[in-house]
């Protein structure tokens, strides 16, 4: 049986030796009190937004009115009706209850059915030529708002079935007015976001008259819409998984760097 080594005699602390936090002190009283600032301004932010704010207003679809589609917003109910679509250049637009989508129809533009901001518009002078029923898409009932803007056939059709002079008109304004051709579209958070396929042959119906600055912000929104919502919906169970992953792998690396004898020495000399 070996020896037994000498390590010496044990370190004893001196009687009047009271640890190493005995003279311990906050040594930033200014950045104390600025962190207890920031802490009582952000509750009281939080708290100010939670009884006054609404969500609804920063993440929903909010129509030309200002009504949020898709929910209950200043008395006004929209719950029957979830989708923006976009009715001109600017962003404003009506709430539907269903986007447009051209399952069974020949084209993805309806020229000769306009989406207004009094619901749906077809000219008396394009009679037999709309490939969409009235009733296609269904939109909120406008008729007692005071920005409402009414289609006839002197404001909406200006030459019977040309669909380039209709775009033209006061009504369509070229894109920028209070009424647009029915498009083939896809829901993305709410928006109804126009099919590449619908883009190309907008162009085409009015000569490339949207000019190259709105085709090319509609085609990067729905390009973008469409890749966002791709990617997290192919995407979620990898994120949802590793997210977890990641969260027990720390918490396990934790709990074992925490029972070598250095790293609890330390935290237990830090607290």
């Amino acid at each position: 049986m070996a020896e037994e080594e000498d390590k010496g005699t044990k370190l004893q602390a001196p009687a009047d030796f009271d640890g190493p936090t005995a003279n311990r002190s906050c040594t930033d009283v200014l950045f104390t009190l600025l962190m207890i600032a920031m802490w009582g301004g952000l509750t009281y932010i939080g708290a100010y937004a939670f009884e006054h704010g609404d969500y609804k207003v920063v993440i929903g679809p909010m129509d030309y009115e200002g009504n949020i589609c898709g929910h209950t917003f200043n008395g006004t109910d929209m719950t029957d009706y979830p989708n923006l679509y976009y009715v001109n250049a600017i962003g404003s637009g009506v709430c539907v209850k269903e986007c447009p989508k051209f399952d069974n129809v020949s084209r993805s533009v309806d020229p000769y059915t306009l989406v207004t901001f009094d619901g749906i518009f077809q000219p008396g002078s394009t009679a037999g030529l709309s490939l969409l029923p009235a009733d296609f898409i269904e939109v909120a009932n406008y008729s007692a708002s005071d920005l409402v803007h009414v289609c006839t056939d002197a404001t909406c059709s200006v030459d019977g079935d040309d669909p380039e002079k209709m775009f033209d008109s006061d009504g369509m304004a070229g894109g920028y007015g209070y009424a647009f051709f029915a498009v083939d579209s896809v829901s993305y958070f709410g928006r109804c976001v126009w099919t590449k396929s619908a883009l190309v042959e907008i162009s085409n119906i009015t000569n490339d008259a949207l000019g190259g600055g709105f085709s090319d912000a509609a085609s990067f929104a729905g390009e973008f819409w469409s890749d966002a919502y791709g990617d997290v919906y192919k995407a979620w169970h990898y994120v949802l998984g590793m997210g977890f992953g990641a969260t027990v792998v720390r918490f396990c690396s934790n709990f074992l760097v925490l029972q070598l004898p250095f790293p609890k020495s330390y935290v237990a000399w830090i607290y």
